[in-house]
Parts: C-alpha cells; structure tokens; sequence
C-alpha cells in the first residue's frame, strides 16, 4: 500500500508548519546518519537534524513542537486507520551538490504504516523499493534493490506506505534544505 495525497492539510496549517519549522529559532538536533539505523556506520554525507515530537518507546522531553504538530499525525493516523502514531520526528537535511541518497531502511522491524509529510519546497524524493524487511536477509545488500515508486517532494503533499517497504530519502541539491515530518503508526 501506498498512497500520495497532496494537500493534505488546509493552507493556514500548513503555513503555520513551514513557518515554524523553517524559522532560525527552529532547534534543531544533529545526527551523524538521519536514516539511524546504522549507529556503527557514519557516513560524511548522510548526516541531518532532527527533532522528535512522539516516541511511544521512550519518554522525550516536553516539546511545544509536539503539539503543533499532532493536528497534522492525527489527519495521518485517519488516513491509515491505525490505532496511534507510534513515532514522529521533524527531519531536515541540507543541500549537498550531488543530491546524496540516505541508507535504505525500515523504521521499525514488526508491521507498521509510515508516513513522510512534506513541509517545503524542495527537491530530494523518497524512494520506496518492492523489497520489505525480512528478518532472514537483513540488513541487505542495497545494491540488489529495486525501485517501486519516486515520491518527488511538494509542500503539503504527504506519502503513507506499508512500514516494512524498505524506503529511503535524499538530500536536495537544488535547494539550501528539505524539511519532512517522518512518522509510524501501529
């Protein structure tokens, strides 16, 4: 399953988003891999920011961010018809002239839905490969992947998908940054 909807939530929300997650005073924190499933592996150009707004596996600290922002996790979780939003997190990468392409992964390894709402304009699609996790041949040899589906960014534009597609992101190259709100549902 995957299903691309644009316009997904009304303008002024949207703006509000953009507004606050493209501002200077925005906090944001660093990570050496955005994917984060390869702690071991650091990689100089698959780094990002990140902030997360909910972890159902682990207390985060009080974050005015996370409010913002559950009108849009809730729209989500009703578009898939899941129970709750398990995990959310703003991502931002930066402009690397190549365009660089971030490790391919799964977000959580049992069954899940995902999600990747795009908050501005921007370049650096997801890819989404026909392969889903499996516990016998993970991790994989990403060169033996194949592409199921590109989902080129768009403000407002969101992407929910099966969580066990192995997906990935990349960093824009024709834009100064690429700003998503990531997020998982059970």
């Amino acid at each position: 399953m995957i299903e691309v909807i644009d316009d997904f939530v009304t303008k002024s929300y949207h703006q509000e988003l953009l507004s606050i997650l493209d501002s200077p005073h925005m906090i944001w924190f660093f990570n050496k891999n955005i994917s984060k499933q390869f702690p071991k592996e650091v990689k100089l150009d698959c780094y990002g920011c990140s902030n997360d707004l909910v972890r159902e596996d682990q207390e985060i600290p009080p974050n005015p961010l996370s409010a913002i922002c559950m009108p849009l996790l809730y729209q989500i979780n009703d578009v898939l018809g899941t129970t709750k939003p398990l995990a959310a997190r703003a991502d931002m990468t930066l402009r690397q002239p190549e365009g660089i392409i971030h490790d391919p992964h799964v977000d959580y390894f049992f069954p899940h839905k995902s999600s990747v709402y795009y908050v501005n304009e921007t370049d650096g699609p997801t890819v989404i490969y026909n392969e889903r996790y499996d516990e016998s041949t993970y991790p994989l040899d990403f060169s033996e992947l194949t592409v199921k589906t590109i989902v080129e960014p768009k403000p407002n534009r969101v992407v929910v998908f099966d969580g066990d597609l192995i997906h990935t992101g990349h960093s824009p190259k024709d834009h100064i940054n690429r700003i998503i709100i990531n997020s998982n549902y059970v």
